[in-house]
């Protein structure tokens, strides 16, 4: 009796264990797809496919480009996609001490700075969370989380070009 009780008990843990996330997963990217589309920001698929990219262009042929990550970050029943953008690329050094205390000191009602380093290549990224957890499977253009998606986008372009062009002066990172 015992014997038979572990066994159900396992059987069950390993299923929990087993079960695919994916459909959860790719429901929430195509969610998010549909979302950037009644946007109507122009974007497209990074290379690799992680993102959506929303490419902007400002004054003095400066560029910025946001990237909306498609893999959503989920717990406790939150579903979140990071939206974010780089102001500051520095190849195989990291940025002094300097640079760091002049990024970071900003403050923002929104989102933060953080540094990375990614294949070697140090970066500093101004990004926020979309918090996407009740985002219905159809929207328009004026439905309220899709006035706020197009906001928030907006809001990291904008905090991008502006430490861009502040850290960077005619070096645009583009």
């Amino acid at each position: 009796m015992i014997a038979t009780l572990w066994i159900g008990a396992l059987a069950a843990a390993l299923c929990c264990v087993l079960q695919d996330p994916a459909p959860e997963v790719e429901a929430a990217k195509a969610r998010l797809r549909t979302a950037m589309s009644a946007t109507a920001i122009a974007f497209e698929q990074s290379e690799s496919g992680l993102s959506l990219l929303a490419r902007f262009d400002h004054d003095g042929d400066r560029k910025q480009t946001v990237c909306v990550a498609l893999a959503p970050n989920q717990t406790n029943g939150l579903v979140c996609h990071n939206i974010y953008t780089t102001v500051w690329i520095g190849a195989a050094a990291a940025p002094d001490e300097a640079l760091m205390r002049r990024v970071f000191a900003q403050a923002k009602k929104l989102g933060a700075f953080y540094m990375l380093n990614e294949g070697g290549t140090w970066a500093i990224r101004f990004g926020l969370q979309f918090d996407a957890t009740d985002l219905p499977e159809t929207l328009s253009a004026d439905h309220p989380r899709v006035k706020e998606l197009r906001d928030l986008v907006r809001f990291v372009d904008a905090v991008g070009e502006e430490t861009d062009a502040w850290l960077n002066g005619a070096n645009d990172m583009k």
